[in-house]
């Protein structure tokens, strides 16, 4: 996915964030990798995983250092995801 399109989806304008949104775009497709998930921007689910996974860790930085998240609702959004791309 290109930069803007993963802008436009997290509603993100400027470019003071381009270079944190590549690591994190980056660290997501290798998670979902890791998770047994082929990199395939031709599918949606794919798509709304690696923004999912970005605006979790943009809106919780502690995210990179504790892997917490209060009431943790995305990790679930996530799996599910998850779960959905590797049939």
């Amino acid at each position: 996915m290109e930069l803007k399109d993963l802008k436009a989806l997290l509603r993100i304008d400027g470019d003071d964030m381009d270079p944190q949104l590549q690591l994190y775009q980056s660290a997501a497709e290798e998670y979902l990798t890791g998770a047994g998930v082929a990199k395939n921007y031709s599918r949606c689910l794919y798509k709304v995983a690696v923004s999912a996974f970005v605006g979790l860790l943009i809106d919780n930085p502690n995210l990179v250092t504790s892997w917490r998240v209060e009431g943790d609702k995305l990790g679930v959004t996530l799996n599910g995801l998850i779960a959905q791309l590797r049939s």
